[in-house]
């Protein structure tokens, strides 16, 4: 069965990041799993190019890895790695809230409760992918409204690591019924911002983005006791 659908867009590159980010969240491609441009592209009806430029900046952010004489490959989940992304976001978008705070007008703030309000709709339907889109635009209409180019750019760096692990947390919340956490985790955001409370809005969005990384670390280790310990009784049934 094919992992990848045709293209449909004219941005080929961003359509080949989300399929391979999508691919990976899904299991359909796993840490040390060879990612192979021929079929990439054959299955998604496009030129290699496209594919070539999508896996350079999947690896620049340590999303895939390259063995020399071998190829491309999905790179392991190193704990040490996701922690030290959730640390620099924490303080990345803390100073962004912290510099669009005075700046946002009631019509932002409307809008910013409006997405809210739609991921909590999400959640009730446990619709994951309609809520992390709507959380991706909730997080970058912040960023957008900072006013601080330099700091965008940043924030931008570690994109395609961020898409990756919030859809992993995103799952792992849906497969347990717990979206509502995540949407409830943005009020005290949006309470700082229409207070104007700049040092506030810092605070809680940069405890937001730690309780998330904690959040998505917790899932890792659980996940891989679960997977020890069904090949521990594998083992045991086997001898």
């Amino acid at each position: 069965m094919a992992v990848f659908k045709p293209a449909t867009s004219n941005l080929l590159h961003i359509e080949v990041i989300n399929a391979i980010i999508n691919a990976i969240v899904s299991g359909e491609l796993k840490p040390g799993d060879h990612i192979i441009e021929q079929h990439i592209a054959q299955e998604m009806q496009i030129s290699r190019a496209p594919v070539r430029e999508a896996i350079r900046e999947l690896a620049a952010q340590d999303i895939i890895q390259f063995i020399p004489r071998k190829g491309a490959y999905v790179a392991p989940l190193d704990p040490r790695n996701i922690e030290g992304i959730y640390l620099l976001r924490s303080y990345l978008e803390g100073l962004a809230a912290r510099l669009a705070a005075p700046r946002l007008t009631e019509t932002d703030l409307n809008e910013m409760y409006l997405l809210n309000y739609q991921m909590g709709e999400a959640s009730l339907k446990n619709n994951v992918d309609t809520f992390i889109n709507l959380d991706l635009q909730f997080h970058d209409f912040i960023c957008q409204h900072c006013e601080h180019s330099q700091l965008k750019k940043m924030i931008d760096g570690v994109q395609l690591q961020t898409k990756l692990f919030m859809n992993m947390s995103k799952w792992h919340l849906a497969a347990h019924s717990e979206l509502h956490r995540e949407m409830n985790a943005h009020e005290p955001i949006l309470e700082a911002l229409r207070a104007r409370n700049q040092e506030e809005a810092e605070m809680k969005m940069r405890e937001h983005i730690v309780m998330a990384g904690n959040r998505l670390l917790e899932y890792l280790v659980d996940n891989k006791s679960s997977k020890n310990s069904k090949k521990e009784d594998t083992e045991t049934v086997k001898n």
